[in-house]
């Protein structure tokens, strides 16, 4: 059974403390209907979900365990390799760890007798080893195994998060996954938790330093609960107003206080969203989307899509239909209406890499049907078209675009590309490659485009212009081209000798007169040397190179 959830969880053994967890809870009531809390009580999930619920994350489990003496949060995402384990005693941490892409991101307090059987199962090691590891970090594996000790920063491939959760359960005898039938047999529920009401944690004594140290320096005293709530309600109402930056603030205040606050997480990213920072917004969403709130998956599919990375949004907006939860109508919807327009954006860049132009047309014409305002499919769809030949519909397509926005440098590049390269209009191409250089005077393509434009027109002066600022900017990589290109232009402006020494640096160049030769240097000579297909060039190039 393959399973994504989080669950919290605390003992109820009397109504006293049954009404004290409602109150920290702030509304609705604990889930003891899926308890299986034998005669006299024992633990039950208090909440699978914390829509909804005034607390959250560190702060919710540092309230509950101060009310009934323990709280545990057990968390797995199976699809990602994610597992979180946080057990508190008496309002503090006893023990946290969080493991995420292969490796224990972190491990804090003192090892659980649960945690052998889970993490270190015979063989497993050996298997490990069957990899071709560093030796120090090989080493590192063997000591942490024959020590049964997690270590953070620790590799280990193929952990078995579903295990991990359903070994920590047993031993806290709750429910895990809390939304489904238990896996975990009803005797082994029983035996824990009569365990745990015969040997509850102590709590701790004066003075006595209970929670693990902290991979940062901690606080001088606790957050309370109410800066976080405090800062996230101030962040909520901001955003509605539209002050989105400090509505950031407050949510970087709530998290500061509390790291584990829910909300304060997904406010965050949709401020990051409203603000247009699209990546630091895909940044703080995929770093948090084993959390269960759901949300975060959806909200890293909006920031892939804005990216462009169209075939990775679709993924992750599937990722999200498949496990919305119940109660979350208005969200699904909204997701649903998106994915058509998401998947086919998908198909689009799918066939663009795969080179179908004609493909990746069709599938850009099928977003703009759903959403004919998306100017980066309009200008993919310009670009497609031209390269599939139909050049009087590319060329309109870029002239709507730029009616739109005349300053794009890249709709401008494109459109001098276009009225030169395909259409033979060098005159009509110049003030586009202009443009874009205005916006953007070290852009190559359109330096490139210009210099081509100039040669054309017959204004080789302005071009070897370019073509030394080509040469600084390229100073790495294609400078032998150039240094024909400015060959070529000195010997058409009669400056023989300096063509000589150029073309004869040029030649220089390691494989450059096989590159020449070949037929895949075709598109490079009619980029950059389409002079030197003239006689003259031919015999310059011969007389360098000694015959």
């Amino acid at each position: 059974m393959s399973f994504n959830c989080q669950g919290y969880y605390c003992p109820v053994p009397t109504e006293d403390v049954k009404r004290r967890v409602m109150e920290v809870l702030g509304g609705g009531s604990p889930d003891l209907a899926q308890s299986p809390c034998p005669e006299g009580g024992g633990w039950c999930c208090v909440v699978a979900e914390c829509k909804g619920w005034a607390l959250s994350g560190d702060a919710l489990l540092r309230e509950l365990s101060a009310v009934a003496g323990e709280a545990v949060r057990i968390g797995v995402q199976a699809d990602v390799s994610f597992f979180a384990y946080d057990h508190w005693a008496h309002g503090v941490p006893i023990r946290a760890l969080a493991y995420l892409e292969d490796r224990w991101s972190q491990v804090q307090g003192a090892p659980e007798e649960w945690e052998a059987e889970a993490f270190f199962p015979p063989g497993r090691l050996e298997e490990l080893l069957r990899d071709p590891w560093p030796e120090a970090e090989a080493a590192v594996m063997r000591r942490v195994f024959a020590a049964k000790t997690l270590e953070e920063g620790v590799y280990s491939i193929g952990f078995d998060v579903e295990l991990a959760g359903l070994k920590a359960a047993a031993f806290h005898g709750v429910l895990f996954p809390p939304d489904r039938p238990n896996p975990v047999p009803r005797e082994v529920v029983a035996a824990a938790q009569a365990r745990r009401r015969a040997h509850p944690l102590p709590p701790p004594a004066p003075g006595e330093e209970n929670p693990p140290p902290a991979p940062e320096a901690p606080p001088a005293a606790p957050p309370t609960v109410s800066e976080s709530s405090r800062r996230c309600a101030q962040g909520e109402a901001l955003a509605a107003q539209g002050s989105h930056s400090e509505a950031l603030a407050e949510f970087d205040a709530a998290l500061a206080a509390d790291r584990g606050c829910d909300p304060a997480v997904v406010g965050r990213v949709r401020c990051l969203m409203a603000l247009e920072r699209w990546k630091e917004a895909l940044e703080a969403a995929a770093g948090q989307t084993w959390r269960q709130d759901t949300r975060l998956i959806y909200l890293k599919a909006l920031c892939l899509g804005k990216l462009g990375r169209h075939f990775e949004a679709a993924q992750s907006l599937q990722a999200f239909l498949k496990r919305t939860p119940a109660g979350w109508e208005d969200v699904r919807a909204e997701a649903l209406k998106r994915q058509p327009l998401m998947e086919a954006r998908a198909r689009a860049q799918e066939r663009g890499h795969a080179g179908d132009a004609a493909g990746t047309a069709r599938e850009l014409q099928a977003v703009l049907a759903l959403d004919p305002g998306d100017r980066e499919s309009r200008r993919q769809l310009g670009i497609a078209l031209a390269k599939t030949g139909q050049f009087t519909q590319a060329l309109e397509t870029f002239k709507l675009l730029l009616a739109e926005d005349p300053d794009d440098k890249l709709l401008n590049q494109h459109m001098g590309t276009l009225l030169l390269s395909e259409l033979g209009r060098a005159a009509e191409a110049l003030p586009y490659y202009e443009r874009a250089l205005e916006k953007d005077p070290a852009m190559v393509s359109a330096l490139s485009g210009k210099r081509e434009c100039l040669e054309q027109l017959g204004r080789l002066d302005d071009a070897l212009r370019i073509v030394e600022q080509l040469l600084g900017l390229q100073a790495k990589s294609g400078g032998e081209i150039l240094l024909l290109t400015k060959a070529s232009l000195l010997d058409r402006l009669g400056r023989r000798e300096e063509a000589l020494a150029m073309a004869r640096m040029a030649l220089m160049a390691p494989n450059l007169r096989a590159f020449l030769r070949s037929a895949a240097s075709e598109k490079a000579r009619a980029q950059f040397l389409r002079p030197a297909t003239s006689p003259a060039f031919a015999a310059l190039l011969r007389e360098a190179s000694g015959g």
